[in-house]
């Protein structure tokens, strides 16, 4: 982009921004930042989270929370390509959190993919993911509810036996 120069140049004249030794640029000031981001429309902040995410893919340090975190933020902003993306690696995501106990990340992530989810199997696999990081959590109402709903939705998507009885188990 021929403006991206231009307005980096012009942001560090006024002290807005400074160039990290990586090359990188920095705003001088986290409202900077924030006031910069929310003056982009959201279609646009929806297209950049995307792009950010898939150009971090290929990179292997990014963790899969980073890659989900900017997929759900640019579907939650109306990016719909990056629904599909967006799902299975909050899943995933949770899956992580809950190996190292964080039970809140885990259910964060893991409701975050719930209200993303499309159709009953998806539905199925992100309420399994709420009913185990609250299971973690020692909320073994809620988890009990969440299995419930897992449960419900694997039966509407036709799920395989295994799945089905592993569902049930949980709930009992």
């Amino acid at each position: 982009e021929p403006d991206l120069g231009r307005t980096l140049r012009r942001l560090a004249e006024r002290g807005m921004i400074f160039s990290e030794p990586g090359g990188g640029q920095v705003f001088k000031h986290a409202l900077i930042r924030d006031v910069a981001y929310e003056s982009l429309p959201r279609a646009e902040r929806g297209r950049l989270h995307l792009a950010l995410a898939r150009s971090l893919e290929s990179d292997p340090v990014v963790s899969r929370q980073t890659l989900a975190s900017h997929y759900a933020t640019a579907a939650g902003l109306g990016a719909d390509a990056a629904r599909a993306a967006a799902v299975p690696l909050l899943l995933a995501a949770a899956a992580d959190a809950r190996m190292i106990y964080a039970h809140g990340l885990a259910l964060r992530q893991a409701a975050l993919a719930e209200t993303l989810a499309h159709g009953e199997s998806e539905r199925s696999m992100a309420a399994e993911a709420v009913g185990d990081a609250r299971w973690m959590a020692e909320e073994a109402e809620e988890a009990w509810e969440a299995y419930g709903e897992a449960l419900e939705h694997a039966e509407a998507a036709g799920s395989e036996p295994g799945d089905l009885a592993r569902l049930r188990w949980k709930r009992s």
